[in-house]
């Protein structure tokens, strides 16, 4: 998915239910002052991008009932800001990356057709 003009300043994107199709590019990496990035239920492919993890003042992350697969990149740790994150009803396989463990505020996830991971970590959520 291209992204265009990215010197617009985004701070809250919900693009749930739209159909939008295809793989998100390294470029959403760039919207760094998002907060709030909810893109379930659509026909999204690939690899979550890496680059996601230079989202670092992102609150709300929500990639669920898409075709993402491969790994969580372990990049997300970079995201001391995370409160929530949903990746439900992906082809996510492995385990969530151990250095999530230093992001205090997650607890619990779903990444699995329903199956839950659950790492021990204080707070937040991880559906």
């Amino acid at each position: 998915m291209f992204l265009p003009n990215l010197c617009v300043p985004l701070f809250c994107r919900n693009l749930s239910n739209l159909s939008l199709k295809g793989m998100l590019s390294p470029e959403i990496g760039q919207l760094t002052n998002m907060h709030f990035l909810v893109l379930h239920r659509n026909l999204f492919y690939g690899i979550v991008p890496r680059e996601m993890g230079n989202l670092r003042e992102l609150k709300v992350l929500g990639l669920g009932y898409n075709n993402f697969n491969g790994l969580i990149p372990s990049e997300l740790i970079n995201i001391l800001s995370l409160e929530f994150i949903f990746l439900k009803r992906n082809i996510l396989y492995g385990d969530l990356p151990l250095e999530l463990n230093e992001l205090i505020s997650l607890c619990e996830s779903q990444v699995r057709h329903g199956r839950t991971f659950s790492n021990r970590m204080p707070a937040a959520r991880f559906v």
